[in-house]
């Protein structure tokens, strides 16, 4: 059988690359998690028996849904709770559990026949919920799609009167005064997930954004019981705010290594994003492979959950996308600088950003000064260049090891970018990287992060900064300055 799965959601990711693992030699199972990559093409050459769908956020075109047989998860108990924002909807209106209904997209929304449902427990937070259901779908739900090939199962129309659920913006997440506790806690609880705006309240020129919550007493859990949870605090100037399409910035940063586009630029990336500008990263080398003997004898799948790894930090801090060049880690000084130049020129032809951040070139690491010289290369400031300024970053664990300032003087920054708004999706994004932390005082860890964007706070006259060295910077003659 020939299965395509299409999901965008890490803990999806993660259980359909083990499903995939699991039936490898019985069935074909192809894997997208890019709109881009999933194209009708691509179906057709590909010629699926099923493509699921869970937690799919974009629209399916018509020449795919038409022809081919596209399994939808939703979290309702169909035809009660069609439409969006199910899970939120559902803890709104007091359901303690539900159903997960297996359908087939059709032109009516959530309307297609049923396959089969499966119970779900609403309990903890949105994060906990999301994990729960796509244990049930990957373990529970498509295997047995796949163990009933030969008698491939039939759906059923859906039978009842719909309810329909509105989707929920971001301002609904508002906390309000007249809220009693076991109301409060729903409400951090049920948006407390990868991706989701945070359940918050506004209190003067700041805002208050609330996670994990729970209860201090979890046996008496009425209006009286106290709550605990941790708070992001935000000033409300730092909101996004609308952003017309031609004011938007591109900002590209290109990294060595996974993990070295948070530690370097996390907070300044969440910045950009927030206000509406697109960020990329690209990130040149593969990562790991540099701690066993040889190249080869680090096993893919170690490499492959670094890059997953990648991908669910992007998330906390907004990257658009993230692209992997997967040259040797710590090995770049024994490849060709034009190879690693031609990467960096396709992504910034490809892209067109305006502003690049990548490392200093006095750092310890080989790679991080090859890829400062890539980027230098490829960013020659001829008449058609669209990269306006170029920023480097600090690495912790490399740019204050340079302790030859004879060869390269140290990194001295002269740029420093407020993050005290946004250090905890930074902070967020770096827990994402369980392989790479280190334990303090190891400057690799989460202490040395903290300290490190309080230093350069310090420095500027800022709770907490990022820092950079402008290496060179260009106004052309439409732009003002």
């Amino acid at each position: 059988m020939k299965i395509i799965i299409a999901t965008i959601k890490s803990w999806n990711i993660e259980r359909a690359e083990a499903l995939q693992r699991q039936y490898e030699g019985v069935h074909d199972i192809v894997i997208y998690t890019r709109r881009e990559e999933f194209t009708a093409d691509n179906v057709c050459d590909f010629h699926p028996d099923y493509i699921f769908l869970p937690h799919w956020s974009y629209i399916m075109p018509r020449e795919i849904t038409d022809h081919w047989e596209c399994v939808v998860f939703h979290m309702t108990d169909l035809p009660y709770g069609r439409g969006g924002s199910p899970l939120q909807n559902l803890i709104v209106r007091g359901h303690k559990e539900t159903k997960i209904s297996a359908i087939r997209m059709t032109e009516k929304l959530d309307g297609g026949p049923v396959y089969m449902k499966h119970a779900l427990s609403l309990d903890g937070s949105a994060q906990e919920i999301f994990v729960r259901c796509a244990d049930i779908i990957f373990r529970e739900m498509i295997p047995r799609f796949l163990d009933d090939s030969k008698a491939k199962i039939s759906p059923v129309p859906q039978e009842g009167e719909p309810v329909i659920f509105k989707r929920r913006k971001p301002e609904d997440g508002r906390i309000t005064p007249d809220m009693k506790t076991d109301r409060i806690y729903d409400h951090i609880r049920m948006l407390d997930a990868e991706g989701y705006p945070r359940a918050f309240i506004e209190f003067g020129d700041h805002r208050l954004e609330f996670e994990q919550a729970q209860y201090l007493h979890d046996d008496l859990r009425d209006d009286e019981t106290e709550l605990s949870a941790r708070v992001v605090f935000r000033r409300a100037s730092d909101q996004p705010e609308a952003c017309e399409e031609s004011q938007k910035k591109t900002v590209l940063v290109v990294a060595a290594h996974p993990d070295d586009e948070i530690l370097g630029v996390g907070g300044t990336v969440a910045r950009y994003t927030a206000q509406g500008d697109v960020v990329y990263a690209l990130i040149l080398g593969e990562g790991q492979t540099s701690r066993s003997t040889h190249r080869e004898d680090t096993d893919r799948e170690t490499v492959e959950a670094l890059h997953r790894n990648t991908l669910e930090s992007a998330k906390a801090v907004g990257y658009r996308e993230v692209f992997f060049a997967d040259f040797p880690d710590n090995r770049f000084d024994g490849v060709d600088l034009l190879d690693i130049v031609k990467a960096v020129e396709q992504k910034i032809r490809e892209l067109r950003p305006q502003i690049i951040y990548t490392h200093y070139s006095g750092d310890l690491n080989v790679d991080h000064q090859y890829t400062a010289r890539a980027v230098l290369t490829a960013t020659r400031p001829m008449a058609d260049c669209c990269v306006e300024t170029v920023y480097a970053f600090e690495t912790l664990s490399s740019s204050e090891w340079n302790f030859d300032c004879s060869a390269q003087p140290a990194f001295c920054p002269n740029v420093f970018v407020d993050i005290t708004g946004y250090y905890g999706q930074k902070e967020q994004a770096m827990n994402c990287y369980v392989s790479e932390l280190c334990t303090f005082p190891h400057p690799r860890s989460l202490t040395g992060m903290d300290v490190l964007s309080r230093t350069r706070g310090m420095a500027a006259g800022m709770q907490r900064a990022e820092a950079f060295m402008l290496i060179r910077q260009r106004f052309p003659g439409s732009n003002g300055l």
